[in-house]
């Protein structure tokens, strides 16, 4: 803690961080550069940049927490995976990824000041996660097409639920058994989706 930035590595190897709590630090609490690298009980908290950047792929993030931060929680690209991850009371979004096939799972991203979740890219799914409280948007994805978000909950968001981009590159989108209330719009999509199913009203 006290540092510019907690953990900062530029390397190509794999790199396992596990136990760690990189929090408090005037730059970002976690800075990575290279792909294939695991995150595991590791808290990134009040720091302030962002709680972890990630600027890279294939990447694994378990029992995470990066909160109240001054910038987004955690920034990601292509073909990551969460799970028990919470994102939460950041200054930013929560989860920012920017790429394609990331797979969250069990996650929270609440009371964020912009979105709790947003995707910049087709082909991610979101399931059994909450994103509620958030300034705009519990669950953004604007782009591409091919993204799905099941069984989870967006409440009291400022702008949408979730917002989804209905088709796109990547094909059709999916929003399943979502239960979405007090948003300013529970569930909105550009373009008709069929097959938005069994979601609360």
């Amino acid at each position: 803690m006290d540092f510019d930035d907690g953990i900062d590595f530029c390397s190509g190897r794999d790199i396992s961080i596990d136990q760690v709590d990189s929090s408090d630090n005037a730059g970002d609490g976690i800075d990575i550069d290279g792909s294939d690298n695991t995150f595991t009980f590791v808290k990134a908290d009040r720091n302030g940049g962002l709680g972890i950047d990630n600027d890279s792929s294939g990447d694994l993030f378990s029992n995470v927490e990066a909160s109240k931060n001054k910038d987004s929680g955690i920034i990601v690209d292509d073909e990551n995976g969460f799970t028990k991850v919470t994102a939460s009371h950041n200054g930013d979004n929560g989860l920012d990824l920017t790429g394609t096939d990331n797979i969250i799972t069990y996650t929270t991203a609440n009371d964020n000041g912009e979105d709790g979740m947003f995707f910049d890219d087709f082909d991610n799914r979101v399931a059994n996660s909450v994103a509620n409280d958030n300034k705009t948007d519990g669950i953004d994805m604007p782009f591409g097409g091919d993204n799905e978000v099941i069984k989870s909950t967006t409440n009291h968001n400022g702008t949408d639920g979730v917002f989804i981009k209905c088709t796109g590159i990547g094909g059709t989108s999916n929003v399943v058994r979502l239960s979405a209330h007090g948003n300013g719009t529970n569930l909105s999509e550009t373009g008709t989706c069929t097959n938005l199913l069994n979601n609360a009203p």
